[in-house]
């Protein structure tokens, strides 16, 4: 039984200078637990004198407030015994815990100079201060103190919760403002207002003890919950930021692992495990709202044995959630009762709501845990386990039906035998002696041998075959090689040609077993025709056909020798060439078969190729497409192919560095070929005035040679060209790059005389230069 317990909502605070309440909600304290019996332990603190008792050791109130023990039988019908535990001033009790034999172990806080302690144990006397905690093993039956210990410093301490480990030591957790032991070998935060203790179960014998916190010599969490697990495992929650003395709980120890490395507004929740005999930090995080207090009412939250806690919570404290009816405690998405929720939540009060939240430290002292790939199949059924379970464990497989067993990490196992088994993993952490199983069952069905037989008639191309498995499928797949195939059971098929055919069978019963199985079936002796061919007109081809004993080819024009197996044939035109063909069986039939083969024949001089493109000059770094024209079931290529995207395709993507010119061919098996070519030129980009050229002299006497003064420049895309003579008059000018001066101006020849020009031009590539300079005209 896991029991949940804690008040959510105000509280009344009580500071008599006696009063042991130290954090926000003590006086709420206490512990219900639940023996092997069902008989249900209570440990708590009352101040009536008249408490119900029962047969205890102590039946007198012995100051203000003492602890009160008592049992009750499961359905709480009867008391079965009570008891106080204390002296003459204020005790406590906040936590109780079972050991094997049913004797109940106490834990608290108490003023009492006069605390029952028994003989030997560690402090038989009050140590001084505020407070000291305490703890008391009690007899199962309620009768006597069998051992009993003050444990405190000479300042403020207290016993907040108790733990037992497999071997039946004591731990103890609680709070301290004093100097509280630290014991070689174990982690500690010196100078911290929390401490861990353990001591044997006779109560006389310190076996560690350490303290931790953020160093600053107070108390800075109210322990909430409490674990030793079966490994020696120590956990520890409580929550920060304390109501009553406003000690915030920033810098406590996390680990890099931490799902909350902050502790917010110091007032978050803090969990923290430590590793066997607390030798070292296992895991440390926060836990909370960024805004809101949160904290517990007194009450105690628990852990389970797999160091998962289940922790009660009041949260969204403060009035944060006053205006949107929304806290900030985080939430996981789904979570009741709201749905798919983010990091907010509604909720039903403006202050403080209940919530909870459950933290699995995955640190199991043994998980059992394994998959498979298939949890059923056919036999032979061949399974890989693949095991999942807590590392450093023994392994121990049970393969079911009384199977063989295995001890390795990940086993294979094959099933012959049809059935169900029930697989077992058994995982042993033999530091802790815990082991823990889970099973799963694995179902193996028939297996099937897939079979068959088949009949030809004589000297036909039909094939019949025959299911003969020993186990009846229930469906059928058939491939009869030359791509056709049946789901009958027993299906006959027609071969169109001759040759030697693999037919497979694939049979499956109704789990989804199968198996296949490959024939091989030669019709009619495996008689065969070489395939069609394409020849160049002029070019020969040589016929063959295989198996036969005698033959007999038309048309016979043309042809070598009709009568022989591989004639040679001279078609001038495409020509379809067919062979009678007798062979003998194996059975001794005489068996006529006639086959067909197409020699298609090619004329060069009738294939239309030529090639294009969409742009035949280009810029530098510039690409073009260029085109192939010809029958596109013909395969071709282009050269050069380096700056091609693809040479064989009929429109590639052509960026070429320099002027080029491609030649696409196309390329036939017959050896008949056509080429076609086509020139990109490619412009360069550079263009600077030295590009420009006019000459110096022209001669515009009719001659046909020189007789325009022209401007020349290959990457030139606009141009202002103008002619002056000596006095400054424009004897010419042109934005046309294909025209020139002739040497007339106003209609007149002009003399010979030196003429000066002014050029403005824009390059392809954008550039704009200037250039001017002077000509000589002769005549």
């Amino acid at each position: 039984v896991m029991v949940l317990t804690s008040a959510c909502g105000p509280a009344s605070f009580e500071y008599p200078l006696d009063s042991l309440q130290f954090n926000y909600g003590d006086q709420y304290r206490g512990e219900i637990n639940v023996d092997k019996f069902g008989n249900v332990v209570v440990a708590s603190s009352s101040r009536s004198a008249n408490f119900p008792m029962v047969g205890g050791f102590d039946n007198t109130l012995g100051g203000q407030q003492d602890a009160v023990v008592f049992k009750f039988n499961p359905n709480l019908t009867t008391l079965l015994w009570s008891s106080f535990l204390g002296g003459s001033d204020n005790d406590a009790g906040y936590a109780l815990y079972l050991d094997d034999s049913l004797n109940i172990y106490v834990a608290g806080g108490t003023r009492s100079l006069n605390f029952p302690t028994t003989a030997g144990c560690l402090k038989p006397a009050y140590s001084g201060g505020k407070a000291d905690g305490y703890i008391s093993k009690i007899k199962k039956d309620g009768t006597a103190i069998l051992f009993s210990t003050y444990w405190g410093t000479a300042s403020y301490d207290q016993c907040y919760f108790v733990q037992l480990d497999r071997n039946g030591d004591v731990y103890v957790v609680g709070q301290t403002q004093g100097a509280m032991p630290i014991t070689s070998g174990v982690y500690s935060n010196p100078n911290s207002g929390q401490f861990i203790t353990k001591m044997n179960d006779s109560l006389n014998t310190l076996m560690f003890s350490t303290v931790f916190g953020n160093g600053n010599g107070l108390p800075t969490i109210s322990p909430s919950a409490f674990l030793v697990d079966d490994c020696q495992n120590i956990y520890v929650t409580g929550w920060g930021g304390n109501i009553i003395t406003g000690i915030p709980t920033t810098g406590m120890p996390v680990t890099p692992n931490a799902i909350q490395p902050l502790s917010g507004d110091g007032f978050n929740f803090y969990l923290f495990v430590l590793s066997t005999d607390a030798s070292s930090l296992f895991y440390a995080t926060y836990f909370g709202g960024a805004l809101s207090h949160e904290h517990v009412d007194g009450g105690t939250s628990r852990f389970d044995k797999k160091g998962i806690v289940y922790q009660s919570v009041c949260a969204g404290c403060g009035g944060f959630n006053a205006s949107n009816q929304h806290d900030d405690f985080p939430v996981t998405p789904g979570s009741w009762p709201n749905t798919g929720a983010d990091v907010n939540h509604n909720t039903q009060n403006f202050n403080c709501n209940n919530g909870v939240f459950k933290f699995d430290f995955q640190i199991p002292p043994a998980n059992a845990s394994f998959t498979l790939d298939s949890l059923a199949g056919c036999a032979p059924f061949k399974v890989n386990f693949t095991n999942h379970s807590s590392a450093w464990q023994s392994y121990l497989w049970n393969f079911g039906n009384g199977d063989t067993t295995s001890t390795i990490l990940n086993p294979i196992k094959t099933y012959t035998v049809p059935g169900t088994y029930h697989v077992t993993l058994i995982v042993k952490n033999s530091v802790c002696d815990v082991t823990d199983s889970v099973s799963t069952n694995i179902t193996v069905y028939p297996g099937i041998t897939a079979d068959f037989n088949f009949t030809t008639p004589p000297c036909s191309d039909s094939v019949y075959c025959f299911d003969s498995s020993a186990v009846a499928p229930f469906s059928w797949f058939w491939n009869f090689g030359d791509g056709q195939t049946s789901t009958l059971q027993n299906p006959s098929h027609l071969y169109a040609t001759s040759g030697m055919y693999d037919i497979t069978l694939i049979s499956k019963t109704n789990h989804g077993c199968a198996d296949t199985i490959l024939v091989q079936f030669n019709n009619l002796l495996g008689v065969t025709i070489n395939p069609n061919a394409t020849i160049c007109l002029g070019s020969n081809h040589q016929l063959n056909v295989t198996g036969g004993i005698s033959y007999n080819w038309l048309p016979s024009t043309g042809l070598s020798n009709p009568s022989i197996a591989n004639p040679l044939a001279s078609p001038t035109s495409t020509t379809t060439y067919t062979v009678s063909i007798k062979a003998v069986n194996a059975n001794g039939d005489t068996c006529t078969k006639t086959l067909s083969t197409k020699v298609t024949v090619v004329d060069p001089s009738m294939i239309s190729i030529t090639a294009t493109a969409d742009k035949d000059t280009i810029r530098e770094g510039e690409s073009t497409l260029i085109h192939a024209i010809t029958d596109t079931t013909l395969t071709i290529v282009w050269t050069p192919g380096a700056s091609l995207d693809n040479v064989n395709s009929f429109n590639p993507t052509a960026t070429p560095a320099t002027t080029t010119t491609y030649t696409v061919t196309i390329v036939d098996s017959s050896g008949c070929s056509k080429s076609a070519t086509v020139t990109i030129y490619v412009r360069s980009n550079k263009c600077e005035v030295a590009d420009i050229f006019v000459p110096n002299t022209f001669t515009p006497n009719g001659d046909g040679a020189n007789d325009v003064l022209y401007v020349r420049g290959n990457e030139i895309s606009e141009l202002y060209f103008a002619v002056y003579n000596r006095w400054g008059e424009k004897v010419f000018e042109t934005t046309d790059i294909t025209k020139g001066w002739n040497g007339i101006y106003h209609g007149m020849k002009a003399d010979p005389a030196v003429f000066a020009w002014y050029i403005k031009a824009k390059c392809f590539n954008g550039n704009e230069l200037k250039k001017q300079g002077n000509i000589t005209l002769l005549r």
